[in-house]
């Protein structure tokens, strides 16, 4: 049986697919897991978690970047213009403004919490729990398109990572939420690894093709890396 056969039907809000379902997508704070808001997997033994790490290596990597771009504006106005770098200066605290006001102000909850005890998924950005048994799987969806572009002349890789959407059963429909959009394909692999391991519940990967068509497929090993 190949891994399209194993796969449920992908349900989601997709305008270029027939059917679809409701979809939900939760509100800021981002759900992204950007550069300043890295996911991080924990587990104690019971309660598996996908929830935001700590940023401060990152933001001391910025901060590095940033010194290192004033003193090369700075080296340059200095000895090329003998005026005060303005602008660089400026560039700057703008960045690093922008960065602590949003490293600051990100919502440490956990996007996703399994309690293998209680056999529950929940998700407390949304307060919602979801039973094991109301889950119809939990799929890593991409929305650009994979394969050779004609028109573009330009190839894209099937992607490591995508939005993480729980889907559920809803009465006589299946209800799709989103999650988390990107985290790094390291984290994705270990959070899927241990859900699996812990609920049983499929976990597929979908993306589209440049001919339209979506290929879905079982989420396993032999995903690129």
């Amino acid at each position: 049986m190949s891994d399209e056969e194993k796969v449920p039907p992908l349900d989601y809000a997709e305008p270029a697919l027939p059917g679809g379902g409701s979809f939900r997508e939760l509100a800021y704070p981002s759900d992204d897991a950007t550069f300043l808001n890295p996911a991080k997997v924990v587990d104690n033994g019971v309660v598996l978690q996908i929830r935001p790490g700590s940023a401060v290596l990152r933001v001391v990597f910025l901060a590095l970047v940033l010194i290192v771009f004033v003193l090369v504006s700075s080296y340059r106005e200095v000895h090329a213009r003998f005026e005060f770098p303005i602008v660089p200066i400026c560039i700057v605290v703008a960045i690093a403004a922008y960065s602590f006001n949003r490293v600051r102000s990100r919502n440490r909850m956990p996007w996703m919490m399994v309690d293998r005890h209680r056999r529950v998924v929940s998700l407390p950005r949304a307060k919602k729990v979801i039973r094991f048994d109301e889950i119809v799987r939990l799929q890593v969806v991409s929305f650009g398109r994979v394969g050779l572009s004609k028109y573009y002349l330009s190839y894209r890789s099937e992607p490591n990572s995508g939005e993480v959407q729980i889907v559920v059963r809803n009465q006589n429909e299946q209800q799709t939420w989103s999650v988390v959009a990107w985290p790094s394909n390291e984290v994705l692999r270990q959070f899927v690894k241990a859900f699996t391991t812990a609920t049983g519940i499929p976990v597929s990967r979908a993306f589209p093709l440049q001919s339209g068509d979506w290929k879905i497929k079982a989420f396993d090993d032999a995903d690129p890396e």
